[in-house]
Order: structure tokens, then sequence, then C-alpha cells
């Protein structure tokens, strides 16, 4: 496994459709990682529950302590050999909003990262469409992806991969 910096992004894994990301804002990749932008729809969940529609507004309010899902504006596409893991960037962090998220996206993956925002403040803080919200940083997987068929011709792993699917545990 390795992490794919710009060059090799670009030469390697863009250039050969095992990564696609629509829209690609060139400027938001940076050495090793992207950074990806707030998408067009902001669904306030806490205190009360609201859909904005972040491009037709300049910006959206998350309230003291609210909390939101947002989603990016990218359209990520990965093959089966790249997978990435995701987080904050710090201007979100100094403006008192944390992503809650799963920190990793799985090889093979294809749409819209869909992520929490939470505010941790007691004052409202704005959101704006195409903003930087988080960054993603891309791993090649390929020589640690094992094939199912390849893990069931070994009797020992066969064995637990079968006591596994009856529920049993897996060590």
């Amino acid at each position: 496994m390795f992490l794919l910096s710009k060059n090799t992004l670009i030469k390697h894994g863009y250039l050969k459709n095992q990564i696609k990301i629509s829209p690609m804002k060139t400027n938001n990749l940076i050495k090793t990682f992207y950074y990806f932008r707030a998408g067009d729809t902001l669904k306030l969940i806490s205190p009360k529950e609201e859909i904005v529609d972040l491009e037709k507004v300049e910006k959206a309010t998350i309230p003291p302590n609210g909390f939101g899902l947002i989603r990016s504006r990218e359209h990520f596409t990965f093959d089966s050999s790249i997978m990435a893991i995701f987080g904050n960037v710090s201007d979100l962090i100094k403006r008192g909003l944390q992503m809650v998220n799963s920190p990793s996206i799985d090889p093979g993956f294809e749409g819209h990262l869909t992520l929490g925002i939470k505010n941790l403040t007691d004052r409202p803080v704005d959101i704006s469409c195409d903003e930087k919200i988080g960054k993603i940083l891309f791993f090649n997987v390929a020589d640690t992806v094992l094939e199912y068929g390849y893990l069931v011709e070994e009797p020992e792993i066969r064995e637990k991969l079968s006591q596994r699917q009856k529920g049993e545990e897996f060590l």
C-alpha cells in the first residue's frame, strides 16, 4: 500500500481512471491530498430539521450546538485498488465546526461523500457552498487486497471463514 502523491495521482491514478473526481478543482490537489468542498445541500437536523439549498443562498447558518448533514460538491469514483481516508480542515475547526464521519472510503466507492457537521460553539456559524470542508488522502492498496477465491483455497482460512459465516468468532 502506498500513498498517492499529487504527481502520482495525476500521472497514474487519475489518468488511468483509477480515481475520478468531478468536478475537480485542480488548485485543491495539494502534495498528498485533495481538498473537497461543501456541496449544494445542507440538511440541518438539530435543533430543528430543515433542508438548505446552498446554491440558492449566500451562506447557511448552523445554530449553536447544532448538527447537520452535508455532502461533498465532488463526486468520487475509485476502482478496486484505491482507498482513501479523510478528515477535517483546520479552517473549520478554527470556526468551531467539526466533521463527523467514518475515517475511510472503501475501494470501489462511487458517489458524493456525506458527512455530519457539528457546531461545537454556543454561537451560530456560517457555511457556504464550494468552501473547503475536508481533505482526502488516496492510497493504492492493489498489493494488499486478497481475492476471496485465494482465501478459500487455504484449508485453515476456509474453515475460519466458514465459522464466521455461521456467526462464530473469526480470529
